[in-house]
């Protein structure tokens, strides 16, 4: 996945749920997960949380410092 630093949380989020879109589908195509079903929003789930501790550095300033608090 390849994210950049934003400006704002909503060009993070979209971001984040772009590439973590295309990095889910390559995922279930490869083990075979329908992509419609629930086992695919799972997977996307689980994905966001164990990727959070390294994309919330790509947060904006104002998020990141709250983040620390």
């Amino acid at each position: 996945m390849v994210i950049s630093l934003t400006s704002t949380p909503e060009e993070f989020q979209n971001s984040w749920d772009h590439e973590k879109g295309h990095l889910c589908r390559h995922i279930s195509k490869a083990f075979g997960i329908d992509p419609y079903g629930e086992e695919a929003q799972y997977l996307s789930g689980y994905v966001g949380q164990k990727m959070f501790p390294v994309a919330k550095k790509f947060l904006c300033e104002h998020c990141r410092k709250g983040l620390e608090k």
